[in-house]
């Protein structure tokens, strides 16, 4: 899928697309966090949008 096909398909601007990709992105806000999520069947999640890493690289508190 094309940044602007998937720009549309979330309801922003492609540039807004490339931002969110980038090393520091903008938090995109809860709606458009949710419709992500939904949009890419659960792939993408709020937490990739905040920069966590997945739960099986997190580690553990006194690792």
């Amino acid at each position: 899928m094309t940044k602007t096909a998937f720009a549309e398909l979330v309801g922003v601007s492609p540039s807004y697309v490339s931002q969110l990709t980038r090393d520091s992105p903008p938090w995109p806000g809860r709606e458009l966090a949710v419709r992500i999520g939904v949009i890419t069947n659960g792939y993408v999640t709020p937490n990739d949008l905040a920069g966590y890493p997945p739960r099986d690289e997190a580690r553990s508190p006194g690792d």
